[in-house]
């Protein structure tokens, strides 16, 4: 069954094309564009979406059952946003439609809530925008002199209250310049992307679940995890070289290198998508 599974793999034809992306939502849908104005929604159930992206935007990311496009211009933050099954559509704009500082751009959607990053040279932040209207919020920020206090409530755009506290006892721990810890929360299980020291800086892994006393690192990272991803059923993160690493939440981590390499990662509930570096998606299913 094992040799099996190694050449189960279900491609989808892509055209090759410099700015192609690939994002999934852990649950039932993964997405991408083919860089050619037509967005491409995988879903669970067995069919395929296909979404035109809006005049000057560009795809930036899937979530509770909508697309998310980032249609900033000129540091003013403007996204639209599409249901996946009806195709409506709702455009976010900030209260002040001012410009904001450094690089801005939309990066994430859920049921209530759309997520803008900002970021400096030697600074981050995190807004906010409410999908009913509203007033935004401001979130995460640190500067490189900063400190983030450690913390047991995790963003939450799925809730109108954008937080959700995390089950005990899980922890995010406190994070400086030199630590930085990256990390993603899900029906009880908390996935850490820990980043330390320099010349070499290096990175691990770990998950921790509910009644859990201690993180398990699930891996030292030595060839490097590009974009780990914490899905409901799984997690996968891309490896240097062009490979892919993905487990499911108590089973034994496993290892993939499509044919050309791995260039973004992507889960469902039931399967791993990946954007090979020649422009081809391909999946498969999650055992």
């Amino acid at each position: 069954m094992r040799r099996l599974l190694a050449i189960l793999v279900i491609p989808f034809l892509l055209p090759a094309a410099a700015h192609a992306r690939l994002f999934g939502d852990g649950e039932r849908y993964a997405a991408y564009d083919d860089g050619y104005g037509t967005v491409h929604v995988l879903d669970d159930a067995g069919t395929e979406h296909v979404l035109a992206t809006p005049a000057g935007c560009r795809f930036a990311a899937v979530g509770s059952g909508r697309v998310l496009f980032d249609c900033t211009a000129n540091r003013v933050p403007r996204a639209v946003v599409v249901e996946v099954l009806t195709a409506t559509t709702t455009e976010l704009r900030t209260e002040t439609d001012a410009p904001l500082a450094g690089e801005v751009a939309y990066d994430a959607v859920g049921e209530q809530w759309a997520r803008i990053r900002a970021a400096g040279t030697s600074w981050h932040a995190l807004v906010y925008v409410p999908l009913g209207g509203g007033e935004t919020r401001g979130g995460l920020s640190q500067d490189d002199v900063a400190t983030i206090p450690a913390t047991t409530v995790v963003a939450d755009l799925d809730t109108s209250a954008l937080e959700t506290p995390m089950c005990a006892p899980l922890k995010i721990p406190r994070a400086s310049p030199e630590e930085s810890f990256a990390a993603q929360y899900r029906s009880g299980v908390l996935l850490l992307d820990h980043i330390f020291g320099y010349a070499p800086v290096r990175q691990t892994l770990s998950l921790q679940r509910c009644g859990q006393r201690t993180p398990t690192v699930i891996s030292a990272c030595a060839r490097g995890c590009m974009t780990p991803t914490l899905g409901a059923t799984a997690l996968a993160w891309r490896e240097h070289g062009g490979g892919v690493a993905y487990r499911t939440r108590s089973g034994p981590t496993r290892r993939w290198t499509p044919a050309s390499g791995a260039r973004e990662v992507a889960l469902t509930a039931r399967r791993v998508v990946v954007l090979r570096r020649d422009g081809e998606v391909v999946s498969r299913p999650l055992r």
